[in-house]
């Protein structure tokens, strides 16, 4: 299954029943998001001006909205992201990555988790691989830890198979990516097979 807005596998489906991939579907929440901070902004403005129409103060309830927040460092419990990647990764997807890498450790799957935490900091630290090359790989290794802390019957095995594949396809666009997967490429897949 392939995403409805770009050639990345599908993981999520909308209520719609539109197939979208991580990356999509977390633009997709965001602008959600963003549409609903925006109609509570508009009910709080249209509420105050009622209030001013009739010259009494504003007494009644207000909707909260959201502040953005600004990101410097990522201090996460396994992975250090530095500044100068901080705004060319989904940090979402690095926060998932390190809290499986912690279950898989609390597990004792301390192989599985060193391999993924080897290829994430190889992914961040690459300054040579583009912007949508480097969250795709890390939106393939967030899904794959997580399905790494998952028993072997509750693993998606039929998404797994196809993600695997473009993993090891997309690890060619640098070398050292390259060799890295030769040296932990069957501890990953073992976690699968």
């Amino acid at each position: 299954m392939q995403c409805h807005q770009c050639s990345k596998p599908a993981i999520y489906r909308l209520s719609s029943g539109i197939l979208l991939c991580v990356d999509c579907c977390y633009k997709h929440n965001q602008i959600t998001q963003s549409q609903l901070n925006a109609a509570r902004e508009e009910a709080n403005y249209l509420m105050d001006q009622m209030w001013d129409a009739v010259g009494l103060p504003g007494h009644g309830p207000r909707y909260s909205t959201q502040q953005p927040i600004n990101v410097g460092d990522v201090n996460l419990q396994d992975i250090e992201v530095k500044d100068s990647v901080v705004g060319m990764i989904n940090t979402g997807n690095m926060r998932i990555i390190d809290t499986c890498i912690t279950a898989l450790k609390n597990t004792g799957n301390e192989n599985f988790a060193d391999a993924i935490t080897a290829l994430t900091k190889a992914v961040i630290t690459k300054d040579t691989i583009q912007s949508d090359i480097r969250n795709e790989i890390l939106e393939i290794l967030g899904f794959l830890s997580h399905e790494g802390t998952l028993s072997k019957n509750n693993q998606r095995k039929s998404v797994i198979k196809p993600l695997l594949a473009r993993f090891k396809e997309i690890l060619k666009v640098d070398k050292q990516l390259t060799q890295l997967w030769e040296k932990y490429g069957s501890i990953v897949e073992s976690v699968f097979s």
